[in-house]
């Protein structure tokens, strides 16, 4: 038989192990994508096609949005007609939701294009459209205007387009930044930027017939990211608390199994006295709580019966120790 440890010893040894599984978090990080200085974290830049975008410090552009309205102060901006082809912004993220916001401009002045129109491909499928006819009405800028938004993605890399393919009217396209929501372990950094999210969104419009697995962009102020930072109180706490529970059973079963191994002490057994007739000499025999017979000798030794005696016992019971 393979000795036992001593209880003291299996404790220590199992409250070692706790201490050695450390479980890794995913913790949700929500990390920004600048027009002009790109992810936040990683570095990487977004991609204009073709030649037609400026930016912010545009000399012979027709809208001048606000800098201070604008993203770290910056936006890049582009006029599209039918007659130069498509214009595209590419970007590429890893992780599971990402919201897009542009600068809407309404009335800009006489024969100043401000219709907004752009049409989202993920991952190579139309997944959304967006469009904001103007307010001739007023001269107000809209900023941080959530435009797209997709949650529930894998938390794989992603390529996110935004096009003006198939629109055939002249539209102004004027993006700010993105944000995008990944995994990060729990030892990672977990600052970004600053982002200021706004609290309601820009009228949208669907346009009939176009495509026909488009989707409208539907965002509202309930698909906001988070301002803050998801921590262990969220994906690592319930990590956590599941490693903890099992911590616990694996501590419950092992004292269960310690005590089963244990060898039991003997303890005092409750015996029934009767009274037994013999066939030629009454005398006094004795049964246990398990039903075996036995008897005393001078010395008060018990001598166990090979088996009961097939005799009739009387009523006198009593309990000795």
């Amino acid at each position: 038989m393979i000795p036992l440890l001593p209880l003291s010893a299996l404790l220590l040894l199992s409250l070692s192990l706790s201490f050695l599984v450390t479980p890794v978090f995913a913790l949700l990080e929500n990390r920004t994508i600048d027009d002009s200085y790109g992810d936040s974290i990683t570095g990487k830049k977004v991609i204009y096609k073709p030649q037609a975008w400026n930016d912010q410090s545009c000399p012979g552009c027709a809208i001048h949005p606000a800098t201070s309205g604008a993203f770290n102060k910056t936006y890049t901006a582009a006029t599209y007609h039918p007659t130069i082809g498509s214009i595209s912004i590419e970007m590429e993220f890893k992780g599971i939701a990402i919201w897009i916001y542009f600068i809407l401009p309404n009335n800009a002045g006489d024969q100043i294009t401000t219709l907004c129109m752009a049409n989202f491909t993920l991952d190579g499928r139309l997944s959304g459209y967006f469009e904001h006819r103007p307010d001739m009405g007023t001269t107000a800028t809209l900023y941080n205007q959530l435009v797209y938004f997709q949650t529930g993605l894998n938390s794989t890399d992603h390529k996110l387009l935004i096009s003006t393919s198939g629109v055939d009217e002249s539209v102004f396209i004027s993006f700010d930044y993105a944000v995008y929501t990944t995994e990060a372990t729990s030892t990672q950094n977990t600052s970004t930027s600053s982002a200021n999210f706004p609290s309601s969104t820009p009228s949208q419009v669907d346009k009939p017939g176009f495509g026909a697995n488009t989707a409208r962009s539907t965002a509202t102020s309930t698909a906001q990211p988070s301002k803050s930072t998801l921590g262990p109180g969220t994906v690592g706490g319930i990590v956590g608390g599941i490693v903890g529970g099992i911590v616990i059973v694996v501590f419950i079963l092992l004292l269960f199994l310690i005590r089963r191994c244990r060898p039991r002490r003997h303890q005092r057994t409750a015996i029934k006295s009767k009274w037994i007739s013999w066939p030629t000499n009454p005398t006094y025999v004795w049964q246990d709580t398990h039903g075996r017979t036995f008897s005393l000798d001078s010395a008060h030794n018990i001598i166990f019966q090979d088996r009961p005696p097939p005799f009739e016992i009387h009523h006198r019971d009593q309990l000795v120790s």
